[in-house]
């Protein structure tokens, strides 16, 4: 017997629009023309498309688990491909990666402790940020899971969503002085 597939045709419809606001974000195709244009038009407008993409990796991560609690293993599955996914895309980058640490000076071993502090828990080139952060999520939300309900969660995901988009792009627009820390 033929099983049936969900089909999720609007869900790759709003994904494909994300990832073109995103490329849009990050190329500054409007910066020639209009800085204002930029910030307001592009970069405040696409700004959606990150948490869409946390949102919708969530979504199917726990879909696929006995009434939405995901196993030790299905986490560990999906922590694992995406750290497969890390590593390819930093051997693609290998080169960047290697040019940056050049201009830092090599011999300084504050150098290497950064790159490697920036590799576990930061970006070690455009992108990485959001596979290490979709690992960390993954599992940072599935331990919570076994200590609060959904509703306490999602209060805790929200107030650090408003941390993040207050004190990045939108404290320019806000006219916000939030500090020099942000996501």
């Amino acid at each position: 017997m033929e099983q049936s597939k969900k089909n999720y045709d609007i869900i790759d419809l709003i994904k494909f629009i994300a990832s073109i606001c995103i490329f849009l974000m990050h190329s500054d195709i409007f910066v020639s023309v209009n800085q204002n244009l930029h910030f307001y038009g592009v970069q405040l407008l696409s700004r959606w498309a990150v948490p869409f993409f946390f949102t919708i990796s969530a979504y199917f991560l726990f879909s696929k688990s006995q009434n939405g609690n995901a196993t030790k293993e299905q986490i560990w599955q999906y922590v694992k491909r995406l750290l497969i996914l890390y590593l390819a895309w930093f051997i693609v980058n290998i080169p960047y990666t290697a040019y940056k640490l050049y201009c830092k000076d090599i011999t300084k071993i504050s150098t290497w402790l950064v790159f490697f502090g920036k590799a576990i828990i930061s970006s070690t080139f455009m992108g990485s940020w959001y596979l290490l952060s979709s690992a960390f999520s993954a599992v940072f939300v599935w331990v919570l899971a076994k200590k609060l309900s959904n509703k306490y969660i999602f209060l805790i995901a929200l107030l650090s969503y408003l941390y993040c988009i207050i004190s990045s792009t939108y404290n320019v627009a806000l006219k916000l002085k939030i500090g020099s820390i942000s996501c």
